[in-house]
């Protein structure tokens, strides 16, 4: 019953989502497309950080 309950309000989101087919491959694409760029800026701006660092005075402590 639980299972049910959660399948159907899932798809009265999706259909509901600014006009949107259900499986659109666009908006799918365009999804995955900005999670791997806030993924990348999220990794990419902490080693640019530790880049700065020199490891030898790092290491001394």
């Amino acid at each position: 019953m639980r299972y049910n309950f959660v399948s159907v309000r899932t798809n009265s989101e999706l259909s509901a989502t600014a006009g949107e087919a259900e499986r659109d491959p666009w908006t799918y694409a365009a999804a995955m497309g900005f999670l791997l760029l806030v993924a990348a800026i999220a990794s990419l701006l902490p080693a640019r950080r530790l880049l700065r660092l020199d490891p030898a005075v790092t290491l001394r402590g």
